[in-house]
């Protein structure tokens, strides 16, 4: 299908756009035959960025996965921009397109690149945690050591005025012994 020219030869078919693959990578595209065909020759035609067919990428025949009727082919994109694949039966039918945004990053690199800030992140919180419950922990314990300290006090000086308290008791039961013990108890008489 290598005709040379800008011109798309399945224009105005609906591209099917694939997520952002790294340039100088290899992509492994697929292809289903009609009909699950199988021992197909099937052609897959790359285009570069600027749409122009780039024919020592494309195949003239892709590889067949054991004898399923599905095709594989690889291709590795040099410049950053969309790339697009038509893949077809050698007689023509079965045309399939699909397009791929190629990047100076891939996804595999945004997922290494959040996961590298989520890291920083959680390790910033949790350093913040501890800060944070290190300050709580010591306030309460502060706290903890003034009510304590209060309470240790007020009970002092409760027990304090309640010892005092029972020694004036001792002395008023002591005063009345001895009054009862001066009274004289009259005479028998028998």
């Amino acid at each position: 299908m290598g005709n040379g020219q800008n011109v798309l030869p399945w224009a105005g078919r609906e591209e099917i756009k694939m997520a952002i693959y790294k340039v100088n990578n290899p992509i492994i595209t697929a292809y289903q035959a009609r009909n699950a065909a199988t021992g197909e020759t099937v052609v897959m035609s790359v285009f570069d960025e600027t749409q122009a067919f780039d024919a020592a990428k494309s195949l003239s025949a892709m590889t067949e996965f054991g004898a399923t009727g599905r095709y594989y082919g690889t291709f590795t994109p040099d410049v950053v921009g969309d790339w697009t694949v038509l893949m077809h039966e050698a007689n023509g039918k079965g045309p399939a397109v699909k397009a791929y945004t190629v990047g100076s990053y891939g996804i595999s690199d945004i997922g290494t690149s959040v996961e590298a800030i989520s890291g920083a992140v959680i390790g910033d919180l949790e350093v913040d945690i501890q800060a944070v419950s290190g300050a709580i922990i010591s306030d309460l314990e502060t706290d903890i050591q003034t009510i304590s300290g209060a309470v240790g006090t007020a009970l002092a000086d409760d027990f304090s005025g309640l010892s005092s308290g029972i020694s004036n008791l001792d002395s008023e039961i002591d005063a009345i012994s001895a009054d009862i013990a001066d009274i004289a108890s009259p005479a028998m008489v028998g």
